[in-house]
Parts: structure tokens; C-alpha cells; sequence
């Protein structure tokens, strides 16, 4: 029975519980104001730099949609119709839509997505505050800490993604294990709390639950280095504990982990994590998201100084809180049984010095690789993106915060000053947002022009446009030839007018036929323009020979299936065989003319050839960026006949893809390879080289057609022709050289 004494702590405890949530309850109004203002079912998040947040709104109606519907919620069909999506591959939070399945049920999914966003900071910032309590016992030192933590510069980047700054497990693993080290809670409660805490994790983002687990393993082991007998023999029990925990949301996970095999894009990363680490500046100068950043002396810098796809490190005057904790002298550092500022002030170096990728980045320039350089050949574990690793950082820092304030030994005006000045060095912006409606979804105007189930293609296309988000807001009523769902498949990513739909360059040669023979294979009825972007495909459009109608916000045309049929049956490698023979027929003219004209052979490239009017900059494209930049070794270890051995081993085991192949050939890309897929240049022996991502099918015509003129034949680029794996089937470099005479007798 409760003691009155008990009661009065408990009571007291909550006090703190509902304090503590009404300052982070108020710290997330502030932050998402015009959210707020402009009301959750009209207004969304809009940082201007991706459209990412589709793909959660959609994500937060579709699990309760296939689960009401018997579908399997793993697989849909209803994107990327008619072949369908792999939601393994996606980021569309299974837990939080099922979570908030009431909400969207009865307000509908921009709603539970808008909720979401407003509660993310809090929860965050509260199970931050938990934890911190339990280190220091200081209920308003600890309310710092989890505003620190929820309201952090990661926080505040990661804003667009709620999988990313959904952070608040956490937290919760580590509170978990601070109480079964000291006995809080028994062997079986700690197993299942911790194995349903993983669970969550995974269905929130699988990346964050394998890095998680992987900074965990890290930390006890730095614990117990920094630890007496005692800390490591007690530290035993529950780690082993926490590997069953493991071992149990992995079996309970094991139908979504399967989905995860075979990959569709090889062992290979996704993304480079060396585009996505943290910039050593990073760290001390702001980006827009921070308010230090309207500071003159940061606004100077900035203009010349890029940090990256998730500069989310920005830490203000925190880390010095961080040192200067741990090389400050204590009264009784002889009988502290663990030095916590001083293992605080570790994992946080070891954090930073992670994030900074498998190639440190000062201001932008490569230095030297790191030593997360080796993770690059790990497979699933080179997924993870540095940049994301501050997170971590930013609960350490948390809790260093949490434990300077309630330090007794020293004057506590100077530390709550000193505090107060560093959260000052890292308040966010305000996140602002726009209308995300428009009459034809939230009128349900659609009703009166599809039918159910008709399969739609909206343009701009895939992560250029909305298509998730209006298929959501219908409830599914129609499919989308297309969609953004993270990556794109390979069936869409085969098609020539995919690829260029996605470059937002939609007028490649034949592009008409292109389009109306990609519109028929996937059975589309109606193409879908937003309003606003109308006259950026008003001429692809207009290859469609029908009447637009304009209604509420968008412009429709109607495909029906006896125009579809005229169109033929003819498949992507068809049309990209179509395709590739214009391209490279145009990249002969090119260089023939340039070359007939007297410009020096060494500076061509599809850049010159289109300021010379050679070819059109459609064709082109933009420059590609180096999937190697900032690789010290690279160049060097080109011209090794070993390492262009392991690259064509690789090739061949379909290890790496397309864009890093050509990279890592033996002749530097240097201006020659376009976003769009040409290379046009000078090659070795005064000879030229011309190329074309294409498909195997498209590689044997135009291997046929050219060969006799061509002194050697590239495919996948930098194999030879010959050497070709049966296997293949994705597009890839095919590379050919010619003597300028030879490239002048093509006829």
C-alpha cells in the first residue's frame, strides 16, 4: 500500500510529467505557426526543396485501406499500375498509420499527417525528458534536455520526414536499459518493452532501427572501456538481454524483412552517403533552419558554402557545454563510480566524427577519407546515410545539458546563463506551410471524369509532383500509372519518357509516339496536369490529339482505349531501342559538324556542342554530379589495371550500377557524361568516344549498326562488348570509340 509520502512523490512526479509536456506542447505550436494557422485539413509543410511528404500522407492511408480491403499491406498495385510496388522499399510508416487509423478514418490523411508533424517534436522532447530524469533526478534540468533533444537542429531539417524525425524510441532504449542496470524492472519486462520499442522503430524506419541498434552496441562498449569490473559485470546482464530482445522483433518482423530480398539495386548503396554526410562547418555554421543563420557574419558564409542533402548538424555553443563538462574538475571525481561527462564528451566525438561520412568535407572541399570509409563495401549498412547519425548526437548533447544544470557542486547561476546562451545559439525557424488542396481532390470533383479504379498518370511526374498525396485524398478511388514512392522501379525506370519525365525534360526525340506508346502499355484513361505546371507539357500533351478540360485546378485529357490501341503493342526496350539509335545518330552529327568546323577535338562535350548549336540542350541535359567526388584514391586507382579488374568484377555480379561504373572506368568522365545519359568526347589515342545509357536490346542494335565503323565497343561501360553478363537486362553506359575519319564516313 502507497505510503502518504509515496503519494505526495508520485503526485509531485506528475506535476513534473504535465509541466514538462506543456512546455514542449508550446515549443511545437510556436514551431509549426502557420501549420496551425492555416488549419490542418487545408495546409501542409512546405520547405520548398522536395516533395517527400506525399509519400507519408499516403502511406498513413493506405495500411488501414489494405487492411480493410483484405490486400496485402506490403505490395500494392494501386502505384506503379499495373505492375505494382514493393512497400518494403518505402518509407511509409506502418506504425504511425496505424496509430492514427482513427484520425484518418474520419478527418483523412493530410489531417493525420498534419497531427503527426505537431506531435512528433513533443513526443520526442518528452521521452527525451524521461530519460534525462532518470540520469540526473533534476525534473527542470531534465525539461531542458528534452526541449534540447526535441527541438534540436536535426529536428527541425528532418521536419519533412516524419520517418527521420519521428526519434522519441530512442529515448526509450536507452531509458530501458539505464533501469534494468540498476534493477528497476525485471529480466521479462525489460525483454518485451525493449523488443516492442525495436518493433515500433522498424515500422518507423527501418534505418533508424539498424543504426540504432548499431550506436547501442557502440556505447556499451565504450561504457564498459571506460568502466571498473563492477560497471562491466553488471553491464553483461542486460546487453545479453537486449540481443534476445533483438532476436524477437526481428522474428516478429521476419514478413516484412523478407520483402527486403532480393534487392532490387544490388549490394551497392542506394544513395552516396559521401553526398549525404555532415560538412565539418557544419557543425558551427547555421543553415536556414536556425535563427543564428540571419546573422551577418553566417549569411556571409553561407553564400559560398553548401552543406549537403541533410545539413542537420548545426550544434551552436552546445559542444563547448559538452568539453568544458568534462574537463571541469569535481570536488568528488575520486568516488564517482563512472565518469559520465567525460563518456558523454566521447560518444559524442565518436558520433560527429561518423557523421562525417566516408570522406570528410571542410566548407566543401574533400580532405581526407574517415573512418566510416569502410562501411562503403559493408552491404545494408552502407544504406545509412551519415547525415542522419546527429540524431544520436543531439540526445547525448541532451543529456550532457540535463546533467551540467543539476550539477550541486558548482554556482548554478553561471550554469543556467550559460545554458540559456547556448539553446539561444540553436533555436529553429518557424516551419512554414502552404494549401495543399485543390478543388478537383477535396471537392471530390474526380467523381465526375474517372471512373473507379481508372488507372491516372499525373504530371509533373513521380517526385516532381503530388500523385501520392491526390490518391490518398480520393481514398484510393483511382490508380496511378506512376507515383513517387522512394525509388522507381525498374518496368518505369526502362521506359525512355520514365527517365526523362523524371529529369523534368519530357521533349527527348519521338517523344510524341514515346509517350502515347507508354501511355497504352500500362492502360492509361486520363493524363492529369496540374493547372500551374500546364505549360510545361502543354506540347507533350498536345501529341495526345484531344480537347483539354480544365476543372478545378487541373487539366485533364482523356486516352481512350481505341486512340491506345492504334499505338501498337510495342514494349519498353523497343522504345528505348527507338530511342537510343536517334540519340546516337544525333551525337554522330554533332561531332561530325564540330569537328568539319575546325574546333579543337580536346574540347568537346555536349556542353560545347550545345552553345555551338550542335545539339539541343534537351538532349543533353544537365552535367552529371560525380558519384565519386571527394574519393582521394579514385583518380589515382583508375589507371591500375587491379582495380579496373575489381570494377569489372563488380560490373559483372551486378555490385555497382551504371553511374558508378562509368566513374570508376579507366577515362575520367571530366564534362563528358550528362544527367540525361550521353558521353561525347575525346578519347585516347586521339580517337572520340560516344555513348548512350541503353538497355541490351538497344545495345545490340546500335552495336550492329555501328560496329564496323567503331574501333571499340563499351557495354555495361567500361566492359567490353564481349565480355557482356547474359544476365543483364537494365540500362547501362554503351560506349563506343572512332577515328574522326571513320566517324566521318557514317552514313
Amino acid at each position: 500500500m502507497m505510503t502518504a509520502a509515496g503519494a505526495r512523490r508520485a503526485a509531485k512526479g506528475w506535476a513534473w510529467d504535465a509541466l514538462a509536456l506543456a512546455a514542449f506542447a508550446l515549443g511545437a505550436a510556436l514551431l509549426w505557426r502557420p501549420l496551425l494557422a492555416g488549419g490542418f485539413a487545408n495546409y501542409s509543410i512546405s520547405n520548398g526543396e522536395s516533395n517527400d511528404p506525399q509519400i507519408f500522407i499516403w502511406g498513413l492511408a493506405w495500411y488501414p485501406y489494405a487492411l480493410t480491403h483484405g490486400l496485402d499491406p506490403l505490395y500494392t498495385t494501386l502505384a506503379f499500375a499495373p505492375s505494382g510496388y514493393n512497400l518494403a522499399w518505402s518509407t511509409t510508416l506502418p506504425a504511425p498509420a496505424l496509430a492514427l487509423w482513427p484520425v484518418t478514418a474520419h478527418w483523412g490523411p493530410l489531417v493525420s499527417f498534419n497531427l503527426l508533424c505537431v506531435l512528433i517534436p513533443i513526443l520526442s522532447a518528452y521521452t527525451a525528458f524521461a530519460l534525462c530524469r532518470q540520469v540526473t533526478r533534476e525534473p527542470l534540468a531534465s525539461i531542458v534536455g528534452g526541449m534540447l533533444y526535441g527541438f534540436s537542429t536535426y529536428q527541425r531539417i528532418e521536419a519533412d520526414h516524419p520517418n527521420l524525425a519521428l526519434s522519441f524510441v530512442a529515448p526509450l532504449l536507452v531509458l530501458l536499459f539505464l533501469l534494468r542496470l540498476d534493477n528497476r524492472i525485471g529480466a521479462m519486462r525489460y525483454v518485451l518493452l525493449m523488443a516492442v520499442a525495436l518493433t515500433i522503430q522498424f515500422l518507423i524506419s527501418p534505418e533508424i532501427f539498424a543504426v540504432a541498434i548499431f550506436f547501442g552496441a557502440a556505447a556499451i562498449a565504450l561504457a564498459a572501456w571506460m568502466s571498473g569490473n563492477g560497471l562491466r559485470t553488471r553491464l553483461r546482464t542486460p546487453l545479453t538481454e537486449s540481443v534476445a530482445a533483438i532476436a524477437i522483433a526481428v522474428a516478429v518482423l521476419t514478413p516484412y524483412i523478407y520483402r527486403f530480398f532480393p534487392s532490387p539495386f544490388g549490394l551497392s548503396p542506394i544513395y552516396n552517403p559521401a553526398h549525404c554526410s555532415i560538412d565539418l562547418a557544419g557543425f558551427v555554421l547555421p543553415t536556414q533552419a536556425s535563427l543564428a543563420s540571419r546573422l551577418t557574419l553566417f549569411r556571409r558564409f553561407r553564400r559560398h558554402i553548401g552543406f549537403g542533402c541533410e545539413p542537420a548538424a548545426y550544434m551552436g555553443l552546445l559542444p563547448l557545454i559538452s568539453v568544458w563538462a568534462a574537463l571541469r574538475p569535481r570536488a568528488h571525481a575520486a568516488t564517482d563510480a563512472f565518469p559520465l561527462e567525460r563518456y558523454l564528451t566521447a560518444l559524442l566525438g565518436g558520433i560527429i566524427l561518423l557523421a562525417l561520412g566516408p570522406i570528410i568535407h571542410v566548407a566543401g572541399m574533400a580532405v581526407a577519407p574517415s573512418i566510416w570509409f569502410p562501411a562503403m563495401v559493408i552491404p545494408i549498412l552502407n544504406n545509412a546515410l551519415p547525415a542522419r547519425f546527429v540524431l544520436f548526437a543531439f540526445l547525448t548533447l541532451s543529456v550532457t545539458m540535463a546533467r551540467w544544470l543539476s550539477d550541486g557542486e558548482h554556482p548554478a547561476a553561471p550554469r543556467w546563463l550559460i545554458a540559456a546562451l547556448a539553446m539561444l545559439s540553436v533555436l529553429p525557424t518557424v516551419i512554414p506551410a502552404e494549401n495543399a488542396t485543390l478543388p478537383f481532390f477535396n471537392q471530390r470533383m474526380y467523381r465526375e471524369y474517372l471512373s473507379p479504379h481508372e488507372t491516372v498518370m499525373f504530371l509533373p511526374f513521380a517526385y516532381n509532383g503530388q500523385a501520392m498525396k491526390w490518391q490518398a485524398q480520393s481514398g484510393f478511388y483511382f490508380r496511378v500509372a506512376g507515383g513517387y514512392l522512394s525509388v522507381i522501379p525498374h518496368e518505369y525506370e526502362s521506359w525512355p519518357i520514365v527517365t526523362a519525365l523524371l529529369g523534368e525534360a519530357p521533349y527527348i526525340p519521338d517523344f510524341g509516339d514515346q509517350f502515347k506508346v507508354f501511355l497504352a502499355a500500362h492502360g492509361v484513361g486520363a493524363v492529369i496536369v496540374a493547372e500551374r505546371d500546364y505549360d510545361r507539357y502543354a506540347k507533350l500533351c498536345a501529341t495526345l490529339e484531344v480537347a483539354p478540360v480544365h476543372a478545378g485546378g487541373v487539366v485533364i485529357f482523356r486516352t481512350n482505349a481505341t486512340r491506345r490501341a492504334t499505338c501498337g503493342n510495342a514494349t519498353a526496350a523497343q522504345m528505348d531501342t527507338r530511342y537510343n539509335l536517334a540519340r546516337f545518330e544525333l551525337l554522330i552529327g554533332a561531332a561530325r559538324n564540330y569537328l568539319a568546323r575546325g574546333y579543337p577535338q580536346a574540347e568537346l562535350s555536349p556542353f560545347s556542342a550545345v552553345r555551338l548549336g550542335l545539339i539541343d540542350p534537351t538532349l543533353a541535359g544537365d552535367p552529371a554530379r560525380s558519384q565519386t567526388a571527394g574519393f582521394p584514391f579514385a583518380g589515382a586507382a583508375r589507371r591500375s589495371a587491379a582495380f579496373q579488374a575489381v570494377v569489372r568484377m563488380l560490373i559483372s555480379r551486378h555490385l555497382i550500377r551504371e553511374r558508378l561504373a562509368v566513374e570508376l572506368g579507366p577515362v575520367p568522365t571530366g564534362g563528358r557524361l550528362t544527367r540525361s545519359g550521353i558521353w561525347l568526347g575525346p578519347w585516347r589515342d586521339g580517337t572520340l568516344a560516344l555513348g548512350v545509357v541503353a538497355g541490351p536490346q538497344a545495345a545490340a542494335c546500335l552495336r550492329a549498326r555501328f560496329a564496323a565503323s567503331a574501333d571499340a565497343i563499351y557495354y555495361p561501360y567500361p566492359l567490353p562488348y564481349s565480355a557482356q553478363p547474359q544476365s543483364f537486362n537494365d540500362r547501362q553506359m554503351l560506349l563506343m570509340t572512332f577515328k574522326a575519319a571513320a566517324l566521318a564516313s557514317i552514313r
